[in-house]
């Protein structure tokens, strides 16, 4: 399993979903595959609704499995979701946790990124581990699976916090998903439309 996105600088680590890869993947072959058996033989208004459910499947696909990534600025921290993203600086930032999902605390409030987090079971076994002394050594390559991206990006954000306890801290900035959610709210429409108008 890839610790780092493949898109990932030196500069800005990119941690891609630690789930959801080969799902999100058949989503958006199986989505294009029933799009295209509906054109290979001409349009029909009676198959319309075929050809939008595929084109829905693969834009959802693609928003909620494909598309939430962290990356880690060098002054602020990038929690891509699946049709919104959140810049958060470092210096606003007063606790971070990664558990089922990737939690960001500023002040009161929370921030949610979906891109990384642990299984249940991983989670269960690395608290007995930490309980028993015997927590997961990065270096040495030991983490169970879907552990060593949480706990690669929880260090680095601990170091990344940890250092800006001199810095004002900036706003959050929050920036809509506008061709996603145009992509899923068109194609789910179209087939509402396509199923109404048979």
């Amino acid at each position: 399993m890839r610790r780092l996105d493949g898109n990932a600088t030196p500069e800005v680590p990119t941690f891609g979903p630690t789930s959801g890869g080969i799902s999100g993947a058949v989503g958006i072959v199986c989505g294009l595959g029933l799009a295209a058996s509906t054109l290979s033989e001409g349009v029909h208004p009676s198959e319309l609704p075929y050809l939008f459910a595929g084109l829905a499947f693969v834009a959802a696909s693609w928003a909620l499995l494909l598309r939430p990534r962290i990356r880690l600025h060098p002054r602020d921290l990038e929690l891509r979701n699946a049709f919104s993203s959140f810049r958060i600086p470092y210096a606003a930032i007063s606790g971070v946790s990664v558990r089922s999902y990737t939690v960001v605390r500023v002040g009161e409030r929370r921030y949610v990124g979906l891109a990384v987090g642990r299984t249940r079971g991983s989670m269960t076994r690395r608290r007995r581990g930490e309980l028993l002394g015997q927590a997961p050594d990065l270096a040495k390559g030991k983490s169970l699976v879907g552990v060593k991206e949480a706990d690669l990006l929880q260090s680095m954000l601990d170091d990344r916090v940890g250092g800006t306890e001199d810095v004002a801290p900036g706003r959050v900035v929050r920036r809509w998903a506008v061709p996603e959610i145009a992509a899923v709210a068109g194609c789910l429409l179209a087939f509402v439309l396509s199923i109404a108008l048979r």
